[in-house]
Formats: structure tokens, sequence, C-alpha cells
């Protein structure tokens, strides 16, 4: 009998559970069984396993078909107006399910016997044998499926066709229900609501079914059948394991923060309004529990809370509980901040601000919950500057009616406004308000990429300037011009003929090299003492085929027109109309990364003349999240932190971009000749223009903004133990970057 699995998944579910899913198919499956793993806007990282078929679904022409023609229609997308609100409901989500039906259709022309739709979101307990599926795989049958009595449609996480007893006939069914849109005319639009009305008609036409799970009642059947011995679904609940609340349907807002905290994993959990801490206590077990159960990658289990009290009115029985539970499982550890007794080390009452959380050292928490100040000022200061900070921050403040009418008065309290301007999920769990009305929970994703947003970068131009410019070339992005040509209809013709530029976004790690050329004298001027040495290592690096060079503004036309070499790209960053000439004949082979905030007038001279343009969003503190979130209503933006000039900015751009490794040449951030420079003159503050610095004995010339970048260079690299510098010229980046590599450990001494 040949069989294969089929599984679908986009970016986010990937990483949560698709990777893993690929990664241990051969451990989990015969040898002999193939996976058919069908992608969705993003590329699966390789695999040696030869039975594992990679398919990017959007190739399926037929799928394409249908999605040009009800994409803009709200009610086939499932998106519907309640209380004067756009409401999301799966049920009638046509688009999302028919990324699941179409692919059957290719897997039903090729010579299986059966075909097993899984999905991806699964918890192995012990492989599954041959003997297994050739018992359970029974041929009599045209599908296998796990049938619900409790719910309004069957489970399709699991359902096996019989492609040699009708199994391909009834996969071609449900595509024409697709294809001819008879699909809308069913209760529901999912691929569970497509299967079971197929299956019906098909059972009276003398077809058999083998319902798995019959006679088991719920709404969650699958641990009580037969692949319930094998693999636990992780949407459905999760054994008991001394854990209050994983052991049933997620019904209340706590239950519901249990379960999401179970999926996630959080190794650094922020509880803003801790009070008693009793809710933060049940997520941390959680968290150990579901680590401990699902092996996190390197294999480390534990969790630090910080426990941020609003109030301080339970403090004692808060601190007993953590102290108590620390000293029964070291693997947790906690700190306690109460904001009446500690205001300085949290910051204004009104808000939990950005550079507190850079002083807690909260920069890389996984999960947050947000339950303090409820009023609507507060909760946007707090999300708006945790989102940078947190993988997923979650808050019970989305106020809705109850049965007599009541609701909080949305005006001035929740989140009801704020989750408009963010990607948001609002969850099903309803709980009451004390003096009426219900509260549901709202969970949020980051919109902004963490690990290179520390520098506070001194922008040149007022904010609002930036954000003008950033409204001018993020229209450019292809998913901003989809998503216009959605809302905006009446300009579809212009839309449709702007030239889509592709912005950066993540990209999978690599073994390349980004060759970044600075604007230091050392490369740029021709009498500088090192300027022939120099040149002849930074040619010789960029010869190798593993290097990729890069150049900024002011050693572009240097490199183009004076050396006669092409680079590989150049990075563009400042806002201020005078870039467009450094850039006014762009060469059509170079790849030009510009920053969404740099001035129209650089876009401009780019789009017109530079064949190969890319953009990306910069994080530089002038408001730009929310701006493009809430004023440009696009909420698929990626922003890159890094330091306050085009090349330390570049280096967060390309560590987006997947490098790891990097070669430094002109980055000098010194003046080498004294005797052109007046040591005495001031700026227009009436500060010392020029000043000395020494760096490890060594004396540098320097001004403040190029001491500010070489500050940048140390204090948002400095402990990335994941990159790899190689710094090729002489200058102050080169002493600071040889006192960090020596500050660190020798593994060879120390440990082999």
């Amino acid at each position: 009998m040949k069989i294969c699995v089929f599984s679908t998944c986009n970016a986010p579910t990937y990483e949560q559970f698709g990777k893993e899913f690929v990664g241990n198919f051969h451990t989990n499956f015969p040898e002999d069984v193939d996976l058919h793993f069908f992608y969705d806007q993003f590329t699966p990282e390789p695999t040696k396993d030869k039975n594992i078929y990679f398919h990017d679904i959007s190739e399926l022409k037929r799928l394409e078909t249908f999605v040009m023609k009800h994409k803009d229609d709200a009610s086939k997308c499932g998106i519907f107006e309640k209380d004067g609100q756009p409401t999301k409901s799966y049920r009638f989500d046509a688009i999302t399910y028919a990324s699941v039906v179409y692919p059957l259709q290719i897997l039903a022309k090729l010579d299986y016997d059966w075909v097993i739709r899984l999905d991806t979101d699964q918890e192995f307990k012990k492989p599954i044998t041959k003997e297994v599926l050739l018992e359970k795989l029974d041929n009599q049958y045209t599908a296998i499926y796990l049938g619900r009595t409790d719910w309004d449609h069957s489970e399709t996480g699991f359902v096996g066709y019989n492609l040699k007893n009708g199994g391909d006939k009834l996969i071609n069914r449900m595509v024409e229900m697709y294809d001819s849109g008879e699909i809308f005319n069913l209760p529901g639009y999912t691929d569970c609501d497509v299967f079971d009305h197929v299956r019906l008609n098909f059972e009276k036409e003398g077809y058999k079914f083998d319902n798995i799970s019959e006679g088991v009642p719920g709404m969650h059947v699958w641990p009580k059948t037969w692949l319930g011995e094998y693999m636990e679904h992780l949407k459905g609940p999760a054994a008991k394991h001394g854990v209050e609340g994983l052991n049933e349907l997620p019904n209340t807002l706590l239950g519901q923060a249990i379960h999401t905290v179970s999926q996630f994993k959080p190794r650094t959990i922020v509880d803003i309004g801790v009070f008693d801490g009793s809710r933060a206590i049940s997520m941390v077990k959680a968290s150990l529990w579901s680590q401990s159960k699902r092996p996190v990658p390197d294999g480390k289990v534990g969790v630090h809370l910080w426990a941020l009290d609003t109030f301080g009115k339970e403090e004692q029985q808060c601190l007993d509980a953590f102290e108590k539970l620390s000293k029964e499982d070291n693997r947790f550890t906690y700190t306690y901040i109460n904001r009446k007794k500690e205001p300085d080390r949290w910051g204004p009452e009104e808000q939990v601000d950005h550079e507190v959380f850079g002083r807690l050292e909260l920069g890389k928490s996984d999960f947050a919950y947000v339950d303090g100040e409820h009023t609507v000022e507060a909760l946007r200061q707090d999300l708006l500057h945790m989102l940078p900070h947190c993988k997923f921050i979650m808050t019970p403040t989305y106020f809705v009616p109850d049965d007599e009418g009541k609701c909080q008065d949305v005006n001035f309290f929740g989140s009801n406004d704020i989750i408009q301007a963010l990607p948001h999920k609002i969850l099903p769990a309803i709980g009451k308000c004390e003096d009426g009305g219900l509260v549901r929970s709202v969970i949020f994703g980051p919109a902004i990429t963490p690990g290179f947003g520390k520098v506070q970068t001194k922008n040149a131009v007022p904010d609002e300037d930036i954000h003008s410019n950033i409204g001018f070339s993020i229209k450019h992005d292809p998913l901003f011009i989809a998503a216009e040509i959605k809302a905006l209809r009446e300009r579809l013709m212009e839309i449709k003929d702007r030239r889509k530029v592709p912005f950066v976004r993540q990209c999978k790690i690599h073994d390349l090299t980004s060759l970044i050329i600075a604007g230091g004298p050392s490369v740029v001027d021709v009498k500088h003492k090192d300027y022939k040495k120099n040149w002849k290592k930074i040619e010789e690096w960029m010869k190798r085929e593993d290097v990729r060079t890069f150049v900024v503004k002011t050693t572009h036309d240097h490199m183009i027109n004076d050396r006669k070499k092409i680079p590989y790209g150049c990075l563009l960053l400042d806002p201020r109309d005078h870039v467009k000439d450094f850039i006014s004949e762009p060469h059509p082979e170079v790849r030009y990364f510009a920053a969404s905030m740099c001035a129209p007038s650089t876009w401009k001279v780019l789009l017109e003349k530079a064949p190969k343009l890319f953009g990306y969003n910069a994080a530089v503190k002038a408001g730009e999240l929310e701006y493009v979130l809430k004023v440009l209503n696009f909420k698929n933006s990626v922003f890159f932190g890094g330091g306050s000039s085009s090349a330390t900015r570049g280096i967060g751009v390309c560590h987006g971009m997947g490098f790891r490794k990097f070669a430094l040449a002109g980055w000098d951030q010194c003046w080498w000749d004294e005797s052109k420079i007046d040591m005495e003159e001031k700026d227009p503050k009436g500060r010392p223009k020029y000043l000395k610095v020494s760096i490890d004995g060594r004396e540098f010339v320097t001004q403040p903004i190029l001491l500010a970048a070489c500050q940048d260079f140390e204090t948002s690299f400095k402990e990335h133990n994941d990159l790899d510098f190689t710094v090729l010229t002489d200058g102050m980046v080169d002493h600071v970057w040889k006192r960090i590599g020596r500050d660190k450990q020798d593994f060879m001494k120390e440990y082999d």
C-alpha cells in the first residue's frame, strides 16, 4: 500500500509547529510514507529526506482563480460588522480554507493508495508503524475521519482519503464546490463543511466512510480515538499535569491565558497588574509544564517572571507565592516591582515606557499579560511601547455589551479603539465586569523586529517629515498595494500602474558575508597613508564568492567611478533631501536598499532610474510604527533597528536578511590629520565641534556624530554572540571590536 501525508502551512504556523513537524517526519512515520508539504508565502528550510516534497501553494492556478474572484468580498473572507465593529468568523472564511482543499486534487492525481491530510500542530507520543497504518486504513472505506456529534462539523485536522475506492472522486467533488461557488450555499465555508456535505451525498450513493470517533462526545474527540495513542493535536485540550485549566476547553479569561502560554512556551513572562500573583503562578506552571513536555530547541527549561504590581495591595501574598514556587522548582526565577514603592524603577504612572523596558532588560520577553491600568491612553502607551519587546501580548480589555446592553465606556476604557491599528486577534472567552458589561481578551503580535532596537537615532528632520517620507515610499510595497487595491477600488488603475518595490522582510540565516564599506577617510581619501593597502584588502574580499559588498551614499560614487568596482548593494537611511545628489545616476547592476523614511526626492530618482530597488522600514523612535499602523492602516510592515548611520543601520538590515558574518571597511569614525581641523571650533549650540577620546590607551580625534556611530556599534552588537565580525581597516570601530572580542571567552581555552 502506497501512502502519503499532506500538510499545509503559513509562515507563523511553520515557526511554531511546521518546522518541527517536517524535521521529525522521518522518525514518526515509516520510511516509505511520503510527505507533501504545501507552504504559503515563505520558503521552508531544505531537508535531506528524499521522501519529503515541498510545494509552493501560490503555484496552484485554480486556487489563485478562486482567491482572485472572491478576495474582495468581505463576507466570503469571514468578515462581518457587529455592533459597528468588523468581526472575523472562521466559519465563513472561504479564502483561508480553500488552501486546504485545492492541494488535495494535485495529490489525487498521483500514484498513491491513500492520502492522509494531517495538521502540522501535532506532538507525537510515539511513531506510527506501517502495521498500524495497514490496519487502520481499511480499503472498504472511501475515507476515514473524525466526526463530531456535539459540534457543527467534523474535525478535518486528520482525514484519510482512499484514492482506489472513490477518495479521488470525493476530492474532485469538494474542489468543484469551490470552483462553482456552491460552497456559499452551505451553513459554513470551511473545508470541514464541504467535506461533510460531499460525504453525506456519497454515503447516499453507497460509498462507506469510517467515523473513527463515533460515540465520542464533546468537541475534542481526537484524544479518545486511536490517534490519541500516537499523537496529541495541540489545538485540543492539554492533559492535566498539575496545571489548573489545561485539562479542559478554555472558557474563562484565566483558562485562555493558561492555554495560550502552554502553546507558546515562553521563557520570559511579564505580568503587568500582577495583584496576588495567582494568575502569574498559573502561567509560569503552564510554561514549565509545556517546555518539559515539548522540549525547546536548546533543551533548557525555565521561566523568569517580571511581576509588575500596579497598586501593591497584595504585595506580601504575591511575594510569598513566588518565593514558595521558586523553592519548589529551581527552574523558576522572578523579579517583583511595586510601582507605588519604586516609581523611578518602573517609570511614569500613566505608562510603562520604552526606556523602562530597556532598563529592565525586557528586550527579549516572550509573553506579556497586561491587566494594570485600563484607560485607553494607558493601554495605548503600554501596547505601543511593548510591541517592539514582546513576541506576544495578551490583555483582557476588549469590552462588549451584556444581555442588558450595559458596557464599559469604550471612549475612556479598554483596547477596543486601539486594536483597529494593530495586528490582533479577539479571543472567544468572556468575563463579566463588576459594574455591568462583558470583557474579552485580545492577543497582539509584534510589528517591529526585536534585537536591534535599543539605539535611539538622532533624526535630522522632524518626526512629521519622517512620517511624510514613509507615507510616500511604503506605498510601493507590494503588500501595501494589494491592501490598497482591496480597499480603494475606485483608484484601481492608478494603484495597479504604480511600480512595485519589494520591502525587506525577515530571511533565513545563511553563510554569506556582508562586506559594508563606510565613508571613512581611509577608503575615500586617496592621500590617506593606508588608502592603497586598504583597497587591496577590500578588493581581495570582494572576489570571494561568499561575500556581498554594500556601500553607503559617501562610498557609492567612489567605488563605481574611481575604483571601477560594482558593489552588490547600496544602503540608504538619511531622510534629508541631499541624499539624491549622491545617487543621482544609479548603476543598473547595484541593488539599492532605501529606507522608507528617505526623502521622496531620493525615492523618485531611484524609482525612475534604479532597476534593482528594495525598500526597508527603519525604527527610529519617531512614532513611525503608530503612523504606519494607524494612519496608513498597513499591518504587514517589518521595522529594522540599528545605528544612526546608514552603515551601522546596515548591519541591522543585513541581519534581517539572514547575514551573521560581517566584514567592515572605512569605519574610521575619526580624523586622521589634526592639522586640518580647529580643536577650538564650536558647533552652532556653542559646544566643542571636535573632541579627543582614548580607547585602550590610543587617542583619537573625533566628532560627536562620529562618536555616536561608534557607540551605536558597541551598544547594539556587544552582546550578540551570533555575529562574526572582521574589521579590515584601522580606526575607532576596529579598536572597539577588538576590545569586545577580547572580553569574550575562548572556547578552546575554557572548555575543550
